[in-house]
C-alpha cells in the first residue's frame, strides 16, 4: 500500500485501541500479539517508505501496557496517537517525555464550535505537537439544545458544520506557525494562553477563553465549568488600549469594537484572539493588568470532613479560592446542624489575589454527636460579585488507633471505638433512625429501601492499616479468581479464546471494594512514565495524576472454561475461512459465549493496583510482572464474604506495603473508597464532594472519576 500510495500517506497507525483482553474495534488478542504485529508492520512500512510515521494504538493506557512496559518497544513507534477529552493532555506530555511527537487521532468533544476551538488551544498549550481539527470537530458527544443552558440556545445553526469550519479556519489563521509561550494567571479564569510566532513570521497572539462547560457525558446542568464548577455565569474582561495598539477578534474573525479606550471582551464559552502591534510581551503585560468581572460567584469553595472525633470539637474548615483574574474579598458564613454552636458567626476574608486561597476556621463551641456520623452544614460566600450558597454533609473521617483480629466479625471494631461512615446511593441515611452506628444495615432507612448502602471504617496500629466495610447490596456477582481462576488459563495468540471476554477496565464485572491513598502532587509523583519535569506540563485544572496507593478487595471464584480450547480454535478458524453470514465476510466472526465451571470455593483476594513508582498496566494484566508490580498482596490479612445483607470486607494491610504513609496521631492523608456492584461503580466517597468537584483522576484502575481530595485523619 505504501509503495502505491506513499506519496499521499505520510503516516499510519497500527490498530485502534487494542485493549488487552478487550473487544473494542473487534480486537480479540493480547498485548504480546500486538507487539508482534507492530514490529512487523513497522519494519515493512519503513522498508517501503523510510520517512513514513508509524503511530501506535491510540489510548495512552494501551501505550503504557503494550509498549512502554516492554523494553525496546518504543523504538517501533515514530509518534504516539491519542483519543482525548478536552482537558486530557497526559498522553501528549508522556510522549514529550520519551521524545516522540504526539498526534491526536480522535477527540471526544461536542459539535459546538467554541468547545472545539478551546479544546484544541488547551491541548497545544499542554504539549501536543500535532492536533487534527477534523477529529476535534465532534467525534462522539453532542447534546441537545435543551441541555445547554447557555447563551447559544436559540442559535438555529447550532449543529451547522459551516460554523465549526469557520471557527477552525479563524483558529488556524491565528495559531498556525506559532508555539505555546505561556499563560496569564494560570490558576484562574479567564484562561489566557500566549502563542509566539516562529521566525521569520512574527505572528504573536493571545487566546482568551472565558469559561468552558463539560459538554457531552460530563455536562450537568447548572453545575458550571468543569474546572471551576461553582462559577456559573458569564462576564467580561476590561482591557485598556489608550494607544490603540491592540486588536481583538471573535471566534469567527470579526473585530471587536473599541469603546472608551478599552476593549470589553465577553467572557463566555467563545474564545477571543488578542494581538498587539508592539509584540507578545506587551500583549501579555496588558492582559495581566486587565480586570475580569463575572456576574455572580467568583470563588471556588470547599469544606473538609473532621479529621478528629466530633467529641474533640475539631474546627470546621472552609477553603475559599479566588477563581478569576481580579482581587476580591468575601464574607463566609456557616449554618451548622441543630444543637451546634460556632464562633465566630461569620469570617471576613481579605481581598484574595487571582488563584489565592484562604482557609477560614470556625471554632466549634458546642457539638452534638450523631450516630449516623452525618452533619449537614450550609455555607454562604458573599462578595461584591454575588452570592454562593450550598449544603454539604460532613463526617468524622478518622482512623482510630487500635489492634483488632481480621476474622470477619466486627464486634471488636465497635469495642475499639472505630468511627464508621455511612454512604447511600440515595443520599443521606435517615439520621433519626440510626440509634447505633453499628446497627444492622438492613434497618437503615433511605429514600429508596432497595438502595445500596455502605458502612466503612478504618483503624491503625504500629503494624497495620485496618479497613472494614459492610455493603447492603442484592448483587452477588463474583469475579474469576486471580490466583486459581480463568485468568491463569491463557493459551496461544492471536486466537486466545478468553481475551475478549474479561473486563477491559475496572468495574466491568463483579462486586468489590476499592481503596486509595494519595500523597504526592503532580511534579512530585513517582510516575514510571512521566518524569517530574514533564508532570509540570500536565493539565492539572481538570485532571489529576494517579493515586499513589490503590487496592482492590473482592471474592474470586476458582473456575475453568468448560469448552476445550483446541476445539474452539478449530471452529473459529473454520468460520474465518468459510463465513456463515455475508456481513462478516472479510471480517472477524464472533465467538460463542464461553461457559465456566467452578472448581472450588471462592477466594478472598486483595490486588495491588498502584504503589509509588509502579508501572501501570491495563486492568489485571496477563503478562508476568515483577514482585513489586501489580499482583496479589499475600502479606495482607483479608476476609471477604457474602452476607445476608450483601457483602463484608475486612483487611489488615502492613505499613511496609504503605511505606510512604508513615502514620502518626494528628496526621492527615487524602483517602477515598468506592463500591462496585455487578460491575458498576455504585458508591463513591468523593462523588459530589465540594473538595473534589471539577477534578478527575486519569489512570486506568480508579476509573475516570473524582480526584481524591477528601481528607482522613489518624487519631489515638
Amino acid at each position: 500500500m505504501l509503495k502505491r500510495f506513499g506519496d499521499v500517506m505520510p503516516a499510519a497507525y497500527v490498530r485502534n485501541e487494542p485493549w488487552e483482553l478487550g473487544s473494542i474495534s473487534n480486537y480479540r488478542a493480547s498485548g504480546a500479539y500486538y507487539r508482534q504485529l507492530l514490529q512487523t508492520v513497522y519494519k515493512a512500512a519503513h522498508a517501503a517508505k523510510p520517512d513514513v510515521l508509524i503511530l501506535a494504538n491510540d489510548q495512552i493506557t494501551n501505550f503504557e501496557d503494550n509498549i512502554q512496559s516492554v523494553e525496546g518497544m518504543t523504538a517501533f513507534v515514530d509518534a504516539t496517537s491519542h483519543h482525548t477529552g478536552w482537558t486530557d493532555n497526559r498522553g501528549a506530555v508522556q510522549s514529550a517525555a520519551i521524545g516522540k511527537p504526539a498526534w491526536e487521532t480522535q477527540d471526544w468533544a461536542s459539535h459546538y464550535d467554541a468547545y472545539v476551538v478551546a479544546s484544541m488551544t488547551m491541548k497545544l498549550a499542554g504539549g501536543y505537537t500535532k492536533t487534527n481539527p477534523t477529529t476535534d470537530s465532534g467525534y462522539l458527544f453532542s447534546v441537545g439544545r435543551e441541555h445547554m443552558g447557555s447563551a447559544y440556545d436559540n442559535d438555529s445553526d447550532f449543529y451547522s458544520p459551516s460554523a465549526i469550519g469557520q471557527a477552525l479556519s479563524t483558529w488556524l489563521h491565528f495559531i498556525e506557525d506559532t508555539d505555546f509561550a505561556g499563560r496569564v494567571h494560570p490558576a484562574t479564569l479567564p484562561r489566557i494562553l500566549l502563542f509566539k510566532g516562529r521566525a521569520p513570521v512574527q505572528k504573536h497572539v493571545a487566546v482568551v477563553i472565558g469559561r468552558i462547560k463539560a459538554y457531552g457525558a460530563l455536562y450537568k446542568k447548572d453545575e458550571g465549568d468543569v474546572d471551576w464548577p461553582q462559577i456559573t455565569t458569564f462576564g467580561e474582561l476590561r482591557l485598556d488600549d489608550k494607544d490603540a495598539t491592540l486588536s481583538v477578534c471573535d471566534i469567527s474573525g470579526n473585530p471587536l469594537k473599541r469603546t472608551d479606550n478599552r476593549f470589553d471582551i465577553p467572557l463566555t464559552e467563545e474564545p477571543y484572539y488578542v494581538v498587539s502591534s508592539r509584540g507578545l510581551d506587551d500583549c501579555a503585560a496588558r492582559l495581566r493588568a486587565a480586570t475580569a468581572r463575572y456576574e455572580g460567584n467568583v470563588f471556588h469553595t470547599s469544606l473538609q470532613d473532621f479529621t478528629r472525633p466530633v467529641a474533640d470539637k475539631p474546627p470546621v474548615r472552609v477553603t475559599v479560592t479566588c477563581g478569576i483574574q481580579a482581587k476580591m474579598g468575601a464574607t463566609v458564613a456557616l449554618t451548622p446542624p441543630d444543637g451546634w454552636k460556632l464562633e465566630p458567626r461569620e469570617i471576613k476574608i481579605p481581598a484574595l489575589a487571582p488563584g489565592q486561597s484562604h482557609v477560614a476556621e470556625f471554632k466549634v463551641v458546642q457539638a452534638v454527636e450523631k450516630p449516623a456520623n452525618q452533619y449537614p452544614f450550609t455555607v454562604s460566600i458573599a462578595s461584591d460579585a454575588g452570592l454562593l450558597e450550598f449544603r454539604e454533609v460532613l463526617h468524622a473521617a478518622v482512623f482510630r488507633k487500635a489492634t483488632i483480629t481480621v476474622d470477619g466479625q466486627l464486634a471488636d471494631w465497635e469495642k475499639a471505638g472505630a468511627v464508621p461512615v455511612l454512604l447511600s446511593a440515595q443520599g443521606m441515611i435517615v439520621a433519626e433512625k440510626v440509634e447505633n452506628p453499628w446497627q444492622p444495615l438492613a434497618s437503615l432507612k433511605t429514600a429508596d429501601p432497595g438502595a445500596i448502602v455502605a458502612r466503612f471504617a478504618g483503624l491503625w496500629d504500629d503494624k497495620f492499616l485496618y479497613v472494614a466495610a459492610e455493603v447492603r447490596d442484592p448483587a452477588g456477582e463474583l469475579r474469576p479468581s486471580m490466583a486459581k481462576g480463568t485468568y491463569y488459563l491463557m493459551h496461544g495468540n492471536p486466537f486466545d479464546y478468553l481475551y475478549w471476554w474479561g473486563p477491559t477496565v475496572p468495574g466491568t464485572r463483579g462486586c468489590g471494594l476499592k481503596i486509595a491513598i494519595d500523597l504526592r502532587r503532580p511534579g512530585d509523583k513517582l510516575d514510571r512514565w512521566i518524569p517530574a519535569e514533564y508532570q509540570r506540563r500536565f493539565e492539572g485544572w481538570g485532571n489529576h495524576l494517579s493515586a499513589d496507593y490503590e487496592y482492590d478487595l473482592y471474592l474470586g471464584q476458582q473456575n475453568v472454561v468448560r469448552e476445550k480450547y483446541a476445539a474452539i480454535v478449530t471452529e473459529h478458524l473454520g468460520r474465518l475461512a468459510n463465513p456463515f453470514i455475508a456481513k462478516i465476510r472479510g471480517g472477524w466472526p464472533p465467538f460463542d459465549e464461553p461457559t465456566f465451571m467452578a472448581t472450588g470455593e471462592p477466594l478472598p483476594e486483595l490486588w495491588r493496583l498502584m504503589t509509588p513508582g509502579l508501572a501501570r498496566g491495563n486492568y489485571y494484566p496477563f503478562t508476568p510482572r515483577p514482585r513489586r508490580d501489580q499482583s496479589l498482596l499475600e502479606e495482607a490479612a483479608l476476609v471477604v464474604k457474602r452476607t445476608e445483607a450483601g457483602w463484608l470486607y475486612e483487611a489488615a494491610i502492613p505499613w511496609e506495603e504503605l511505606a510512604e504513609v508513615r502514620p502518626a496521631a494528628g496526621k492527615e492523608i487524602r483517602f477515598s473508597f468506592y463500591v462496585l456492584s455487578a460491575g458498576q461503580r455504585a458508591l463513591s466517597w468523593t462523588t459530589g464532594r465540594s473538595a473534589c468537584r471539577g477534578f478527575q483522576i486519569l489512570h486506568p484502575t480508579w476509573i475516570t472519576g473524582d480526584a481524591i481530595e477528601t481528607v482522613w485523619g489518624f487519631a489515638e
